[in-house]
């Protein structure tokens, strides 16, 4: 567990949403700058397995428009829509929401059916699309992957490659709508 003083090195200070290091440390279940010198060494760290029964999925989100709206409406603009964009994963998921990068959230899930999945993604796309034109989206707001996964170990490393294939797919299918793969689609 993180010490309270090195809580704040896992916070996104813009969205208050856990940040890339957060993401790492909670799919590993260890704390990295809190171990002592000595610690895991950078091999310990690549080749341990992510837990898959804590969580049975991530949903993947990116951004889109955010040039558009810094350009015409300002960069605080701008800023306010990430901030939305972290507010609105966390309350329809009740899950933290981590902020990987500029415009990229993941949200870690545990549901029992597929069908909750989909019910769930669904709910996020109508919040989306309806609260985003009050923000002056010209467009769908984000694009979304929600990769499933079963209770095999799976590798840090792999799960991040296949967040990025997920989002590569799902920008080169042109559709705006969000797609869902199971984790077995990227062997």
């Amino acid at each position: 567990m993180p010490t309270p003083s090195s809580e704040l090195l896992r916070i996104d200070p813009l969205t208050g949403c856990k940040n890339f290091l957060g993401f790492l440390e909670t799919c590993l279940n260890l704390s990295l700058s809190d171990l002592p010198r000595g610690g895991p060494t950078m091999e310990a760290i690549e080749a341990s397995v992510v837990n898959a029964s804590q969580y049975s999925a991530i949903l993947f989100v990116e951004m889109n428009h955010m040039k558009f709206l810094n350009e015409s409406k300002g960069r605080a603009h701008g800023d306010s829509a990430i901030r939305w964009m972290g507010i609105l994963l966390g309350e329809e998921s009740n899950n933290a929401v981590y902020r990987l990068g500029g415009v990229e959230f993941a949200v870690l899930l545990k549901m029992d059916t597929h069908g909750e999945y989909a019910q769930f993604v669904k709910s996020i796309l109508e919040r989306m699309d309806r609260e985003s034109k009050l923000l002056g989206f010209p467009g769908s707001p984000a694009d979304i992957a929600l990769i499933l996964y079963d209770q095999s170990p799976t590798s840090l490393d792999t799960i991040l490659m296949q967040m990025g294939e997920a989002m590569v797919r799902v920008k080169n299918s042109g559709q705006s709508r969000p797609t869902i793969f199971n984790a077995t689609d990227f062997k």
